[in-house]
Parts: C-alpha cells; sequence; structure tokens
C-alpha cells in the first residue's frame, strides 16, 4: 500500500492509503470528498508540497454548511491546540541558541516552581504531597510527561482567561499528578510553562517571540493572535463530530485587538495555545517545511 501524506486543517496530518499500481494515483480532493458526503468532515485545504515548491492545493467541502460557503484555498481556521508544535519550536530555536537546555529544571527560569511537590495520595477528606524524586524538566513539559495537570484550578471553567504568566504562576502552586517522567498526560499547562520560559530567557513577550522570531521570517502572515476585520472573514467555522457548529465558533471569530481586551480573553497577553491563529494552508507548510528541514 502507498502512503499519502494529506496536510488537513484544523484536524493536522491524516494519512491515507492508496493501491499501488501503474494508474495514477486518486487526488487528495478525490480521497477526502467520501468524508464530506459522509458528514465526518466539513471541508479541507490539502497541499502538496516537496522542499522546492508547492505541488498543488485543493479544497473539498465548506466553510461554513448552513450558508452553503464553499471551501477556499486560503481559508484560515482556528486552530488551537495545533499550535503546541509551534511553541515547541520556538523553544528549540532557543535551544539552538544555547539559552535553553532541555534537561534543564523548570525553576531554573521560573523560580516559582521551586518547591513543588507531588499527590502521593487523595480522596474527598484528604491529600497526602511528597517532594518528587526530581523537579520537572523543560523536556518534560514539552513532551507532556511533567505530571502537571491539563489546567489549573483557577482556570475552570474559562481556559486561557489569563495572561501567561498569572497562569503560569497558579501551575506552580498545583501539586504534580503524578511524578515527572513517569506517566503521559496531555497538558495545556505544561506548554503554557515553556512559552513562559520562552518570554523570561528571550525578555520579550510570548507572542512577540513567536511573530519575530518564527512567523514573519516564515512568512506565515495569516497566522496570529489578532485576526483582522479581512482575516476573520475568511474564518471557516469549526463543527462537532455531529455535524452541529460548534458553540464557540462565533465567539472565535470576534476580532481582538492589541489596544483593548476582547470578549474572550481575561488580557491582551495570551496563552501560548494559539486560540486566535488563523493559519492558511500555505502558510502553515513554510512551518512543516521547517520542521523537516
Amino acid at each position: 500500500m502507498k502512503l499519502i501524506p494529506l496536510l488537513l486543517l484544523p484536524a493536522g496530518w491524516l494519512f491515507l492509503t492508496a493501491p499501488l499500481s501503474a494508474s495514477p494515483p486518486p487526488s487528495p480532493a478525490a480521497l477526502l470528498s467520501p468524508f464530506v458526503q459522509k458528514h465526518e468532515l466539513a471541508g479541507a485545504v490539502a497541499l502538496v508540497a516537496n522542499k522546492d515548491r508547492i505541488l498543488s492545493v485543493e479544497t473539498v467541502g465548506s466553510t461554513d454548511i448552513a450558508a452553503m460557503k464553499p471551501m477556499r484555498a486560503d481559508t484560515v481556521f482556528w486552530i488551537a491546540s495545533q499550535s503546541k508544535g509551534m511553541t515547541a519550536t520556538a523553544v528549540m530555536r532557543l535551544v539552538d541558541e544555547g539559552r535553553i537546555a532541555l534537561d534543564d529544571a523548570v525553576e531554573k527560569y521560573l523560580p516559582e516552581f521551586r518547591g513543588q511537590k507531588v499527590v502521593v495520595e487523595k480522596d474527598a477528606d484528604h491529600v497526602v504531597l511528597r517532594k518528587p524524586v526530581h523537579p520537572i524538566t523543560v523536556r518534560e513539559v514539552l513532551s507532556h510527561m511533567s505530571g502537571l495537570p491539563f489546567q489549573s484550578a483557577i482556570e475552570v471553567p474559562t481556559l486561557d482567561g489569563l495572561p501567561l504568566a498569572a497562569a503560569v504562576r497558579s501551575y506552580a502552586m498545583t501539586p504534580l499528578q503524578t511524578e515527572p517522567g513517569t506517566h503521559y498526560q496531555y497538558s495545556n499547562a505544561g506548554i503554557n510553562t515553556a512559552a513562559r520560559i520562552i518570554e523570561v530567557v528571550a525578555k520579550m513577550k510570548y507572542e512577540d517571540f513567536m511573530q519575530r522570531r518564527l512567523f514573519d521570517p516564515l512568512g506565515m502572515k495569516d497566522t496570529t493572535f489578532w485576526p483582522t476585520e479581512k482575516q476573520a472573514r475568511r474564518i471557516a467555522k469549526s463543527y462537532r463530530p455531529n455535524a452541529a457548529a460548534f458553540p464557540a465558533t462565533a465567539a472565535r471569530r470576534r476580532v481582538c485587538s492589541r489596544s483593548g481586551r476582547s470578549d474572550n480573553l481575561g488580557s491582551d497577553t495570551p496563552a501560548s495555545d494559539l486560540q486566535w491563529g488563523v493559519p492558511t494552508a500555505y502558510f502553515l507548510s513554510r512551518l512543516i517545511a521547517l520542521w523537516l528541514t
């Protein structure tokens, strides 16, 4: 079987198989169309590229099912946690420059993590804590192996409603759920902590570092925390698996300005997830190319 890699937004990488034969392989659109017809996919932009150039860009489905708006090659998407890889890429740039070491303790850069404890046992009546075998490391927060929870108690029910520095302080006050390095647990808190390390080491806001050191050099003009009115008109609606529009879609489409607080974010300083990230397939392909070099 021949693997055909397709970059789908916002679903990430999807690998489909097609028989290896003398006939031309099916196009990405042909492979994706059945998912649209079965209402498993609202729409997608499929981009195929090699190291030198873009070979094809095809679209299927809709950006807005109710309005029957067809998917376009320049459609932009709310990418949510797909931004975690971008944050990790930014950290690795500082690792390459010798300014961060992956096996350094997080507390080296963020002193508020000194003395953090791990939960030994817990029930409705009591919690037993102890000192972990070792402090959490940069590598562990990037790989979801730190023992940090998904979010802290003060981020319930609204996720990403705090300035990054405040959110990370709340993680430092939260006991680890497992010993560092022993269990995988998907954690927004871990990636946000890595983003805060970027701020401390680079001496600039996380979002400014991402813009100057990643997005601008790669020409990722449609990747931002603050979409303009023009960009917002190109944002695809998000849908749940039952094909109903995700309730937050309308809120996510509101334009957030650096000059004032939005209805969704508690501060002009975002958490590390690009909850307002709106890349096109073309611009995201530039980041993928960087990963492959």
